[in-house]
């Protein structure tokens, strides 16, 4: 689409914001008024037709051109144009706005949209609305409202989290058929009547206020629980008396990417909080804004006080980018902060006395030991034992991670007659090595008094263990069996005992406490939406006592402890989540589907106590869709070589042999490719209602790519796709469509690709390098401008995976490379696939200006091709932000209108 009329007027004005004003000596077009308009556009559209050879689709681009031209596209209400299928898209006016970074010009034409709150950018949005709504009334209501119904009609049926215990007393979330919000319970036993604690659903009628977060005391009998409105990442802070299930008034506001930590005696707890922002008075308006998130607090809130009474715990001015974890150790009495500027698996570590902690005074807090004073390596505190300290780290070149002990002095022991103080003496032993087997260690949670369990993945499947931390290493000689010392010697660490799973799948939820021999956890996979098991370590003709039974401890919510927040306490920022097994024909490794037969772990040295440990599991809670059979459905794995010849895995879901919606396993059919990419985020099996009927209605296929820039693999995966090896990342999923077609399970007309957040940079960077790839495109609420992206609200976090575009030339390089608002291939003959762009008003995580600019640079470069006919087009969600806490019906909306864009724009057809 060509600039504006007003922008290329030569007499035109600009206002302040930088677009056209019209004035008395404006050009002819705009003196002679509506009629004298109306006459001379219609000599001149008739002219342009006259003089075109083209085809219709070129009379309809003519038409929306010269209305355009004239300002009038919007008044005009020509949007859709049945005859020939084409869009006439909203003005976008480019103003002359121009950055210099290290010597090199970079216009920003769009500028002014990256302010929400203007009226011609509301304006804007408004018009982008009616073409997008005009597109899906005319060419993709019925399939819309096909899938919607059937959606609905699935997605009746009751959802689970895993169970926590705190004190005596359980607790767990449960969404019921189509309610919007999920819903706390609590139970005394596992046997007795669950009883209902706090429905967000009543808090507003439309379901956007939502329960992000519940942080239970040590004794079950109080709570502190995060609602979050409209998306937003803005949370308050409510508090509750368990026992009678009332109120209690306690409140705190302007809280965000906080943790939430009581203390053992229940009378109060630590919170992150930043200043309101300028943009906004009101909670209830907030989400919007894109100041750059600052200056995080911590804060010290004690039960029956007001929030002006709390206490400042921790603030460091100097470091406004820092963020802040706080985790209470199990013993009660220590205090560890954790702090972190950016998304890295890097951490600082600080340790504080709480034994003398009053609640009102924090000088009544020992002296603060800097355990670990760099950003160097990641360290999340696991368990303790008296003074012995257990972390999960990737310290000492463990880019696959590993547990580590260290003897911590106590604060008041560390002699030194200044403020804080450095441990300079404290030495980190290796407990649990990195795995033997290539997988990555997860999470570490205490059970059973010493016992440890292991999350791992390998590749991209989870597995559990149990090792047990009294043992000491076994080290075995490299290349071969039995004990060794020296150089060359290689510690396989305790003993393990596998936990047998149901398949291959993901581990959502791990609920596990030292004080107690039981632990919860929940199963889910691509056509499993989730199992909650409860297992118990059981030590047959043992006393009860040796089994380490008891109550108390643990951290639970509707993730689990280390997971609450933004991971173990809160420190890291909040992002924009080898082939083995036999050979299949064509070289192709297919994963094994179960892992319930493998009991390689428990070894022939395992310690005499684990060789007596049995795990029987039982089934709490089991998900189950009536008309939805999983076993409908099948999942292989396979690995595809990218660009340079990496080996990436693949997961592929289809209909199951015999099935009427496979009709054959080489059919080209249409295809879901799914990516992300970034922040050492692993991208593992998980429940897609959507995706499923995707296969069950369309004969569809659904691949799901684990690409670089992920956490699959480690710090070598997720480094291999950051900052100047970005392009990696888009290089392992072109492979990966290329891969599907090559092999015959799709062509590119069939192909869609979609992504959010990081993966919604992921699919713009993709159809900019390789428009012909595919036939559709989602990208949803993407970073997709890479030149301003660390300017608002958490963006200076992502630098870290990303880099900075003003402090490093390279970077500025490399990001304008690849940047999605920059590179919109305009090269002769190029058309783009089908596009949809995804936003939400108050996403304040990737703020919209991402997506508003992205969508009129493709607009403004292919919306008057008439060679483009496939749609460009945003879709702008109101009340809704980055994804966390979208209510059930916005998020059935939202897919049943992805799914029909997919489905019209790959030649899908609607099979009841």
């Amino acid at each position: 689409m060509g600039p504006s009329a007003f922008s290329s007027l030569p007499l035109a004005k600009r206002g302040p914001n930088g677009l056209p004003t019209t004035t008395s000596k404006d050009a002819l077009l705009l003196a002679t008024g509506v009629v004298g308009t109306a006459f001379v556009a219609s000599h001149v559209y008739f002219f342009l037709r006259s003089r075109s050879k083209r085809v219709n689709a070129s009379k309809s681009s003519t038409l929306c051109a010269f209305l355009r031209l004239l300002g009038l596209s919007n008044k005009a209400e020509v949007h859709y144009d049945k005859a020939t299928g084409r869009l006439c898209y909203p003005s976008t006016a480019r103003v002359p706005v121009v950055d210099t970074l290290h010597g090199t010009a970079v216009p920003d034409p769009y500028r002014w949209l990256e302010d929400p709150d203007a009226k011609d950018v509301q304006k804007w949005v408004n018009a982008q609305n009616k073409v997008t709504d005009a597109y899906f009334k005319a060419c993709l209501q019925e399939d819309k409202l096909k899938f919607q119904s059937r959606m609905s009609e699935l997605f009746h049926y009751d959802k689970f989290s895993c169970v926590w215990q705190k004190g005596s007393r359980y607790f767990f979330y449960k969404k019921t058929g189509l309610q919007n919000q999920a819903v706390l319970y609590t139970q005394d036993t596992l046997s007795s009547p669950p009883r209902m604690l706090i429905d967000p659903n009543t808090l507003r009628a439309d379901g956007t206020a939502a329960l992000s977060s519940v942080h239970v005391t040590e004794d079950g009998n109080t709570l502190a629980y995060m609602i979050s409105l409209s998306g937003s990442d803005w949370q308050t802070i409510y508090t509750m008396d368990v026992v009678t299930g009332k109120a209690l008034p306690d409140e705190v506001h302007w809280c965000k990417y906080s943790s939430v930590t009581w203390t053992r005696d229940g009378q109060g707890f630590f919170y992150n909080k930043y200043s309101a922002p300028t943009s906004k008075g009101k909670e209830d308006g907030a989400g919007t804004e894109t100041d750059a998130a600052a200056s995080q607090m911590v804060y010290y809130h004690r039960l029956g006080t007001d929030e002006k009474e709390d206490v400042l715990f921790w603030h460091d001015p100097s470091q406004p980018k820092w963020m802040y974890g706080v985790e209470i150790a199990d013993d009660g009495e220590t205090l560890l902060l954790t702090s972190n500027d950016s998304c890295d698996p890097v951490n600082r570590l600080y340790y504080f006395d709480l034994r003398g902690f009053d609640g009102r005074d924090m000088k009544s807090i020992g002296r603060c030991v800097r355990l670990v004073d760099t950003l160097a390596h990641r360290y999340d505190y696991v368990t303790n034992e008296g003074r012995k300290f257990y972390f999960l780290t990737n310290s000492g070149g463990a880019g696959n991670y590993k547990i580590v002990r260290a003897e911590l002095p106590a604060p008041g022991d560390v002699l030194e007659e200044d403020k804080d103080v450095l441990a300079k003496a404290v030495t980190f032993v290796d407990v649990v090595p990195e795995d033997s087997k290539g997988g990555v260690l997860t999470q570490a949670q205490p059970v059973a008094g010493r016992f440890l369990l292991l999350s791992y993945l390998r590749d991209v499947t989870d597995e559990l263990e149990l090792c047990f931390l009294d043992k000491e290493p076994v080290v075995e000689a490299k290349g071969g069996q039995g004990k060794a010392e020296g150089p060359g010697a290689i510690s396989r660490g305790p003993a393990r005992l596998p936990v047998s799973l149901p398949g291959t799948g993901t581990v959502d939820s791990l609920c596990a406490r030292k004080e107690t021999a039981e632990f919860f956890f929940k199963f889910s996979s691509f056509s499993d939406p989730g199992t909650v098991y409860r297992a118990e370590i059981r030590f047959p003709g043992a006393s009860a006592d040796a089994a380490g039974k008891g109550s108390g401890g643990g951290e639970g919510q509707q993730a689990t402890r280390g997971q609450e927040g933004t991971k173990a306490g809160g420190s890291r920022s909040p992002e924009p989540s080898k082939a083995k097994g036999k050979k299949k024909k064509g070289g192709k490794k297919e994963k094994a589907s179960t892992q319930s037969d493998k009991r390689e772990g428990k070894d022939s040295e395992a310690s005499d106590l684990l060789a007596l440990v049995e795990i029987p599991k039982a089934v709490l809670f089991r998900a189950v869709i009536p008309g939805l059979n999983p076993e409908e459905f099948t999942t292989t794995q396979v690995f595809y070589q990218s660009k340079d010849g990496t080996k990436v895995p693949m997961f592929l879901v289809r209909g199951a042999e015999g099935s009427k919606m496979n009709g054959g396993p080489e059919r080209a059919r249409p295809t879901f490719l799914y990516g992300y990419g970034g922040f050492n985020i692993s991208i593992r099996p998980s429940f897609s209602l959507s995706r499923l009927l995707f296969i069950q209605h369309y004969g569809g296929l659904v691949a799901v790519a684990n690409i670089r820039g992920g956490g699959e693999y480690g710090e070598k995966w997720h480094t291999g796709g950051t900052k100047g090896r970005k392009q990696n990342v888009f290089d392992d999923f072109v492979a990966a469509a290329e891969y599907l077609i090559k092999e015959g399970l799709s062509t590119p007309a069939q192909l869609a690709i979609n992504g959010g957040s990081n993966g919604g940079l992921l699919v713009a960077a993709c159809i900019n390098q390789r428009p012909d790839l595919f036939g559709a495109a989602v990208a949803q609420v993407g970073v997709l401008d890479m030149l301003r992206f660390h300017k608002f609200t958490i963006g200076y976090a992502w630098c870290s995976d990303y880099g900075n575009a003003d402090e490093d030339e390279a970077d500025f390089k490399n990001l304008l490379g690849y940047s999605p608002i920059h590179n919109v291939n305009k090269g002769e003959g190029v058309t783009y696939p089908a596009t949809l762009i995804t936003t939400g008003d108050h996403d304040d995580r990737v703020v919209p200006l991402h997506s508003y600019k992205y969508i009129a640079a493709l607009q403004h470069a292919h919306g008057d091709n008439p060679a483009q006919t496939r749609p460009l087009i945003i879709r702008i969600d109101t009340k809704a932000g980055h994804g966390a806490g979208k209510p059930t019906s916005k998020v059935i909306e939202e897919q049943s209108d992805v799914m029909a864009f997919i489905a019209k724009n790959t030649g899908a057809t609607w099979q009841d």
